[in-house]
């Protein structure tokens, strides 16, 4: 797991268990594809998880979920602006390709590693 959340954020997120009212986490482990948070109205979340990340910067973002052979989450966030349809394009196949490595019972090799933490730290950046 690779987490580059604020960490108050994570840590309340865990102190209230939020991960089982996370709407995200509910709609990600159901099926694959791409959601634009916008798109979490209040019955899909009546815990109000979505808005309380955005309470800690978490305004704008997406999760995609991969469910071959099983299952693969991956949420990302800004506190500035919503995604281009480039940067989700660029940071599904990116999600892809990590999710393919992980199949695999074969160790990272070290360039690897660090190609996915350069290409991570250029999204977070933008």
């Amino acid at each position: 797991m690779f987490v580059t959340y604020p960490e108050v954020w994570l840590t309340l997120y865990g102190r209230e268990g939020l991960l089982m009212k996370d709407p995200t986490v509910r709609w990600g482990m159901s099926r694959p594809g791409v959601l634009d948070w916008s798109r979490i109205d209040e019955a899909m979340d009546p815990d109000g998880v979505m808005s309380r990340a955005a309470d800690h910067g978490l305004r704008y973002g997406f999760s995609c979920a991969l469910q071959d052979p099983v299952p693969s989450l991956a949420g990302f966030a800004r506190p500035d602006r919503p995604f281009t349809e480039k940067e989700i394009s660029e940071a599904v196949e990116l999600f892809e390709r990590l999710h393919e490595l992980t199949r695999e019972e074969s160790a990272f090799e070290a360039a690897e590693i660090a190609e996915l933490q350069a290409h991570v730290e250029a999204l977070r950046t933008r």
